[in-house]
């Protein structure tokens, strides 16, 4: 064994006194099957928290409230609606899991590469081939544009079919603000929510969901952006089956544009989505940005 040792040691300083290996480029590892269940991707500006996504395409880990627990912020996912000339609409979240009666992706692979999260979706019942790509903002040796507290959302999809077909993608978010990440959300009940508002404006470049609360001093605040000029929103939806309902009709949103403040101890949900048509073989990256401001909590 030690004469073993002795070698492996020997070609390992040859391999590192090597420039060409030293520098090589490696190939990228993909992640699929059984393999996903173990990823836990965070995503968030340094020490301004982080949503920790998961194999499957779920933000399953909110960290973003001044909080180490793990907890999750639910009604909070993309989804996408693909109608092909001469078929019915077909509505999939954008993550391998359900969500209520909202169909998951059939198969998905994993590419982690800090800070990029990339997500390969795959459904036979979809003319459309969908990539998902996560991240911050992460610039070496600028630590303060590293640090901006959001996460970027950048989904491509392209048209593999032989018709032209209808997409919208959507990205829901509920108000969270108000919640301190220490115990469970039941839908859209805590004991912390109190008053919360949502406005969507709308400028001609982009749709911004703004989301506060007129119930709380110094509570914080959430954005999430869709940068389209085709992009709406909607500051309330009711049930995921009707929101699911609305955008399979037409691929488009209805709904209202501010709500009054929410209840003591719940909250509310918006969207924002953007809707293209796309010829076959064409493709189209839409953008979102989820952004929060939760000052320290005592």
């Amino acid at each position: 064994i030690y004469q073993k040792n002795i070698v492996e040691r020997k070609i390992l300083r040859e391999q590192l006194n090597n420039e060409n290996y030293l520098y090589a480029r490696e190939s990228t590892r993909v992640y699929s099957g059984k393999s996903l269940d173990a990823i836990h991707f965070p995503v968030g500006g340094i020490g301004s928290g982080c949503i920790q996504m998961s194999g499957n395409g779920e933000m399953s880990i909110w960290q973003i409230f001044n909080n180490f627990t793990e907890q999750k912020v639910p009604e909070s996912f993309l989804a996408i609606r693909v109608k092909e000339d001469g078929k019915p609409a077909v509505v999939r979240a954008l993550q391998t899991s359900a969500i209520g009666n909202l169909q998951g992706m059939k198969s998905n692979e994993f590419r982690g590469e800090y800070p990029l999260a990339e997500y390969d979706f795959k459904d036979c019942s979809l003319p459309v081939s969908v990539k998902l790509e996560a991240f911050s903002p992460f610039i070496a040796m600028n630590a303060k544009e590293s640090a901006i507290p959001c996460v970027i959302f950048k989904v491509t999809v392209e048209n593999t079919g032989s018709k032209k077909a209808e997409v919208s993608v959507l990205q829901s978010q509920q108000n969270a603000v108000g919640y301190d990440g220490q115990k469970l959300i039941e839908n859209r009940n805590y004991s912390g929510y109190a008053g919360n508002v949502n406005k969507v404006i709308n400028n001609g470049k982009y749709t911004v969901l703004d989301m506060a609360s007129a119930g709380l001093d110094k509570s914080g605040s959430m954005a999430l952006a869709c940068v389209s000029e085709n992009a709406a929103g909607v500051a309330y939806w009711g049930s995921l089956d009707e929101l699911i309902n609305d955008i399979k009709a037409d691929g488009k949103l209805y709904g209202l544009s501010e709500t009054a403040p929410s209840a003591s101890g719940t909250t509310i949900s918006g969207a924002v989505t953007d809707f293209v048509v796309l010829n076959p073989g064409e493709s189209k990256t839409v953008d979102f940005v989820l952004t929060w401001y939760f000052p320290n909590v005592e």
